[in-house]
């Protein structure tokens, strides 16, 4: 009997009172993680520039 309450237990989230803190949270979270995956990118264009140059004084 214990297991089956522990099954129909809803998992913890953030409580309803907090919409708006939880908006801000969420913002927050996706602007992280879309400036990290533009650091992400920036620095793979960089490595590749670098590496094509590379290449290309090696070709010479």
């Amino acid at each position: 009997m214990i297991e089956e309450k522990k099954k129909r237990r809803p998992k913890a989230g953030p409580a309803l009172g907090n919409i708006d803190e939880t908006k801000v949270v969420a913002q927050a979270i996706i602007e992280t993680q879309l400036n990290a995956a533009r650091e992400k990118t920036e620095r793979l264009k960089r490595l590749r520039q670098q590496r094509e140059a590379q290449q290309d004084e090696a070709a010479r």
